[in-house]
């Protein structure tokens, strides 16, 4: 069965697999990204003990991530600014 990746969730979802699989990150470091620490050729990872490090895109990353920042623009849309967390994964009813 195929998964089509139309919805919000399911963008994310696979999103969040590839970083998963193409950087190492762990889950906990994964969840803590935010808008500022993404930048076009990498991210700035917050990990144990406050140490930060750098993981590159890759193209197939930043593929997805363009398809994921646009499903989620569409998705928050109605929400002002301050309304939306400035985690880089939100949920279904971020606040």
């Amino acid at each position: 069965m195929i998964l089509k990746e139309e919805t919000y969730s399911n963008i994310r979802d696979k999103l969040i697999l590839i970083i998963l699989f193409d950087t190492g990150i762990r889950v906990s470091e994964l969840c803590d990204i935010k808008e500022v620490d993404i930048s076009m050729r990498h991210i700035l990872i917050h990990g144990k003990c406050s140490k930060r490090r750098l993981v590159y895109i890759s193209k197939t990353m930043r593929k997805y991530m363009r398809k994921f920042e646009e499903a989620k623009k569409q998705r928050f849309k109605h929400k002002e600014s301050h309304e939306v967390e400035d985690f880089y994964f939100l949920g279904q009813c971020a606040q």
